[in-house]
């Protein structure tokens, strides 16, 4: 949880939002928190893939479906952002290897502002 506090806490400095930080806080939070049981919602009305995937998941960051192996997928940028529509593109990325593993960290990079 620590670590999600200090993401949100970087995503706000660098936001540069006039407002409160406690007050900019407790609304990225909420809505962190509403994006995350969206998600939840939306993975929950599907049955589980068959066959090898990377599994659909919520990384504390972005709402991810389930990958093919030897895919990159995409995902637009998350929705509680508060510059999601300002990004070029609009979209994450992760990389599904043929481990069924998943590693788009470096990726996110793409949603940061120009």
């Amino acid at each position: 949880m620590s670590r999600l506090l200090a993401l949100l806490a970087m995503l706000i400095v660098s936001c540069k939002i006039q407002v409160s930080p406690a007050a900019t806080l407790d609304k990225l939070k909420e809505s962190w928190k509403l994006y995350m049981e969206e998600c939840d919602r939306n993975s929950s009305q599907h049955p589980p893939s068959t066959g090898l995937v990377c599994n659909r998941t919520f990384d504390n960051y972005a709402c991810w479906p389930d990958g093919l192996p030897n895919t990159i997928v995409s995902v637009p940028c998350p929705w509680y952002l508060p510059w999601y529509d300002k990004v070029p593109q609009g979209m994450v990325y992760k990389e599904c290897d043929a481990k069924r593993t998943v590693d788009g960290y470096e990726e996110y990079e793409r949603m940061r502002l120009q």
